[in-house]
């Protein structure tokens, strides 16, 4: 499973998986109201290539999509959490609610409350989240909200304008293969919430975190309604100072604490794995980080370090052959850490 970007080009996908015939069927859109907008679309009739390959994707069957092994999940989840101990909360309220799906084979699509984790920048927030979907077997992708200004974010621009496109919401349901994916809602704190004479994003917000409001969300540029009501969201935010009240009582909100110095340890050489396997080198060399830089540069967040590491790495890797074993110590991170000094006043 991985996450999308709104830039990247929409490709369909070609294995959907269909119910039962005796189950019942999954859309996004109602495919016998719009039947005249789907078919011409799929002609190529339309004004807009990507619009028109967006709404036939919306118009494809989806699956209901659940882990299919709840031992399995559960020890994914448990796992997780073990690595993770900041994110516990978050963890176990997943787990109980995958726990209350399974023990009572509710037949609906699975979908988890809407959740919003609020800490520090660099604690894991959004890695978390994918490492759930993933455990969980659920699609997942990330909207930013970091520079959204205006409600087109979510909503489409309409035709008629030059930036006239479908919404984040719906570029993300026409990828997923399932009716009930997880959403993140990356850096929520840094919407703009109240744009000068724009249309705001807290309208969005708040219909798609409700239930009944979620399954007729507009698509401005489809003009068409999508049903979202099977979504599970999940925001994340440092902290909810620029959040307004109503966005935030929609949500289930968790505060998340910076990681102990232990568990930090254990993250940081999983993120110098994961740096290896990111640049390919996953079967040429290893990494580790030494307990001198650990303990030196506990100070710097996951984000950071993963930052620091694919440069530190890529530095020593450049000197090292096949089948080495490569150490991050603290001599390696000392030139690529840009430590605040003070200035000093005298004379030369």
């Amino acid at each position: 499973m991985q996450e999308h970007s709104s830039n990247e080009p929409l490709e369909r996908e070609s294995h959907f998986k269909t119910t039962e015939d005796n189950e019942e069927k999954f859309f996004v859109i109602d495919i016998n109201k719009y039947r005249q907008e789907i078919d011409a679309a799929m002609l190529s009739l339309g004004d807009n290539s990507e619009s028109d390959s967006i709404l036939t994707s919306l118009a494809s069957e989806k699956i209901k999509s659940a882990p299919a092994s709840l031992k399995k999940a559960t020890s994914s989840l448990k796992k997780l959490r073990a690595a993770s101990p900041n994110m516990a909360g978050y963890i176990d309220t997943v787990s109980a609610q995958l726990s209350v799906y399974s023990k009572f084979s509710i037949n609906k699509p699975l979908k988890l409350a809407p959740t919003l984790l609020v800490g520090p920048p660099g604690t894991g927030k959004t890695y978390i989240a994918t490492k759930v979907a993933e455990a969980i077997s659920i699609w997942h992708a990330n909207i930013s909200l970091s520079l959204a200004t205006e409600s087109f974010v979510l909503t489409g621009c309409p035709k008629g304008y030059s930036t006239a496109n479908p919404g984040d919401i719906a570029r993300r349901m026409a990828k997923s293969d399932c009716i009930n994916p997880l959403i993140i809602l990356d850096e929520l704190d840094k919407a703009c919430f109240e744009p000068l004479g724009r249309p705001s994003i807290t309208g969005p917000l708040l219909q798609i975190l409700e239930s009944d409001t979620a399954a007729q969300f507009e698509d401005a540029c489809l003009k068409c309604e999508l049903n979202l009501s099977h979504v599970s969201w999940l925001a994340t935010a440092n902290d909810t100072i620029q959040i307004p009240e109503p966005i935030l009582s929609r949500f289930h909100i968790i505060y998340i604490k910076d990681t102990d110095h232990e568990s930090k340890a254990m993250q940081v050489q999983r993120v110098a794995f994961s740096v290896i396997e990111d640049m390919g080198l996953g079967e040429h060399i290893t990494a580790s980080v030494a307990q001198d830089a650990l303990e030196k540069y506990n100070h710097l967040s996951i984000r950071d370090w993963k930052i620091k590491l694919y440069l530190a790495i890529s530095l020593k890797a450049s000197n090292s052959n096949k089948g080495d074993s490569i150490v991050i110590c603290a001599e390696d991170m000392k030139e690529l850490v840009n430590e605040k000094k003070k200035s000093q006043i005298g004379f030369l």
